[in-house]
């Protein structure tokens, strides 16, 4: 019991219950149930935190672990800083001249990367093989190449290669006869998939209208490549589209203007003056609006050196080299590859009659020339002159039948009025195989994503079904 003095008196008082916690019956309804029994002191379950409490536990954990994680990041950051100031001094005390020091930094820089890019020339220098191996090397425009480059670089990779080209585009250039013939030209890319190693193709282009690739992936991919959804929205090429086929309802999305013109030779290549004129001329009239001003740069391209140069000294002198450097880039299809613009315009130069067209006869060349635009590709040419190639000549017809064709008047003094040509089939006797008839309606489903225009019976091509290249088959004039 427990006594208490009180003064003079004392009383006792009875010792207090143990607490207990009363455990409801299984079945509240139940007319057998039995009492509860009580727990003593000791058996009573823990109290229940309440969700307050719990939360404030939680907080302080979550402020805890940011504040631990916080002073981790600190001590990581001197870490790394002290690390470089160490790799500093150790360089330079290791190092002897200034080459020896500039390789190393190089190296340890190089080391520190997860993503390193680079020119195939630069692959083989001294900091690129001292540091330590890629996982994953990827070669662009790995056709483009010859193989020793393409080696160089696969040595600096430990356990995947990928080569990304395309084999029906421009080679390497090379400017050895002995080396064609020996085909020192030919890519490593090449070589693989001639000797049957598998090839992925990206069977979707997701750049040109589809007018402007219908040719191309009929004649160059065998109907593999197709067009993205992207290219066969309506909006796509808006509003610039709209802007040029209103102001110029004789244009298409792909358009040759046969120009009547004469060759001339600059060294050893050669130069078209009526193209270049009627280049600078079509330029400003389609960017003359501010619908046109906002396709960004409008490439000019050419296959010959010589045409370059003088549309250069052409458009300079009339736009200004500001100008020219901002809006206007002139170029040679062979450095163009790769490349794109919303606007392309082509001047092939050749107008030799039945002369040939020498390089121009390349179908790889034909197709990097021809897949460059977006939105509107120009082709400026002879049609009588260049349809002395097969290529050539097909792509002269089916844009013929296809209203693509604006006959150029030549130009003496005055220029052309694009707002006032018409759609004009050349007179060069191009229906006369049954193949080529076609109308206007016909033709126009060649625009879709999956038809072809017609070729004909003996259209030449290699042993892999692709357009026949003149290394392969000679000159094909």
């Amino acid at each position: 019991g427990g006594r208490e003095h009180f003064g003079s008196f004392t009383s006792t008082i009875p010792p207090r219950p143990p607490r207990t916690r009363r455990r409801p019956s299984r079945s509240r309804g139940s007319r057998s149930s039995k009492p509860t029994r009580c727990r003593s002191t000791c058996e009573c379950l823990p109290p229940r935190r309440s969700a307050r409490k719990e939360r404030a536990r939680s907080n302080l954990l979550r402020f805890a672990c940011r504040r631990i994680m916080g002073e981790f990041m600190k001590r990581v950051e001197q870490y790394q800083k002290l690390k470089e100031e160490l790799d500093k001094f150790t360089l330079l005390y290791h190092c002897k001249d200034k080459y020896q020091l500039r390789n190393q930094l190089e190296t340890n820089i190089l080391d520190s990367m997860h993503l390193v890019l680079t020119t195939l020339g630069s692959s083989g220098s001294k900091c690129l093989e001292d540091c330590t191996k890629f996982d994953v090397v990827v070669v662009d425009e790995a056709a483009q190449c010859i193989e020793p480059s393409t080696l160089v670089a696969l040595q600096l990779g430990s356990s995947h290669a990928v080569l990304v080209g395309d084999p029906q585009q421009l080679p390497a250039t090379i400017f050895s006869v002995s080396g064609r013939n020996t085909k020192f030209d030919r890519s490593l890319f090449q070589r693989l998939e001639d000797a049957g190693h598998p090839v992925h193709m990206l069977d979707t282009q997701y750049r040109m209208h589809p007018a402007i690739s219908a040719f191309p992936r009929a004649i160059f991919y065998d109907g593999r490549l197709q067009d993205g959804p992207n290219v066969r929205g309506n909006d796509y090429g808006r509003p610039l589209r709209d802007h040029v086929l209103r102001r110029f309802p004789a244009f298409r999305p792909f358009t040759i203007l046969d120009l009547a013109s004469n060759e001339e030779r600059g060294g050893t290549s050669l130069m078209n003056s009526a193209e270049a004129e009627l280049a600078l001329h079509l330029y400003r009239n389609l960017t003359e609006a501010p619908e046109g001003k906002a396709a960004g740069k409008v490439a000019v391209i050419t296959p010959y050196t010589q045409q370059k140069n003088l549309l250069q000294r052409t458009f300079e002198k009339a736009l200004g080299i500001e100008h020219c450097r901002n809006a206007v880039e002139v170029n040679t299809v062979d450095s163009f590859q790769g490349r794109e613009a919303a606007i392309v315009i082509f001047s092939c130069v050749r107008a030799a009659g039945s002369h040939g067209i020498g390089f121009l006869s390349d179908v790889r060349r034909m197709n990097v020339a021809l897949t460059r635009a977006k939105y509107f590709m120009f082709v400026i040419a002879h049609c009588k002159s260049i349809s002395v190639n097969p290529y050539w000549k097909q792509l002269v017809d089916n844009s013929a039948a296809a209203d693509a064709v604006l006959k150029i008047p030549p130009i003496v003094g005055s220029k052309p009025n694009f707002a006032q040509l018409a759609p004009n089939i050349p007179n060069m006797n191009l229906n006369t195989n049954q193949n080529y008839a076609h109308t206007y309606h016909q033709q126009r489903s060649h625009y879709g994503p999956s038809s072809r225009p017609l070729l004909p019976p003996s259209f030449p091509k290699n042993q892999r079904g692709y357009p026949r290249n003149r290394e392969e088959d000679g000159e094909i004039t």
